[in-house]
């Protein structure tokens, strides 16, 4: 598994693949899980460049922070990408799949954004109960999980119209802001 250029990120599917990012080549590589097969799962065809972190959630779907082209992309279990959204500078990313949440951490401003990924990660009861009646290993038919439903990659990247943050950001009179990223995708 090794001579992979500059590694930066790593996920792990639900069947034992690895995705490494590799920062200097814009690639994320992907290892089977025997380690024998190493193929380019994604390059800059797919929008990626300069991959640091990555995030993965239960159907496959992987979440890039693409350094070098300041935006979050998602990469479908089928190889197809969009972007997200646009951050200055993105760095880590961690997922929150109960909540639908992507946290990110923005170098350039210091600050953690999060953004919502319901779109893409739907929370719905009515389908814990289906489950519920068909494993009655369930034993909690009110329980709420996850469901994920496939990626609609006809739609033209969005810009959120807020971004949840309980972080702040001073300025030079000492006054401190959330940090926000307003809808038109304009920064500060």
């Amino acid at each position: 598994m090794g001579n992979i250029p500059a590694p930066s990120g790593l996920v792990v599917d639900n069947n034992g693949n690895i995705f490494v990012a590799s920062f200097s080549e814009s690639k994320i590589i992907k290892i089977s899980r025997d380690g024998l097969t190493k193929i380019v799962y994604a390059d800059k065809t797919k929008g990626i460049d300069g991959p640091i972190g990555m995030a993965i959630d239960s159907m496959g779907n992987i979440y890039v922070a693409n350094y070098n082209k300041g935006n979050i992309s998602v990469i479908d279990k089928d190889g197809n990408s969009r972007v997200l959204m646009f951050v200055k500078k993105p760095y880590g990313l961690i997922l929150d799949e109960d909540k639908a949440k992507l946290h990110i951490t923005e170098q350039q401003n210091n600050s953690v954004i999060t953004y919502d990924v319901s779109d893409i990660i739907k929370t719905n009861k009515k389908h814990v109960a289906e489950e519920s009646k068909l494993t009655p290993a369930v034993e909690k038919q009110s329980e709420i999980r996850p469901v994920i439903h496939e990626m609609n990659f006809t739609t033209k990247t969005t810009t959120p119209t807020m971004i949840e943050s309980s972080y702040t950001r001073g300025t030079s009179s000492g006054i401190t802001a959330p940090i926000m990223i307003p809808s038109n995708g304009e920064f500060d």
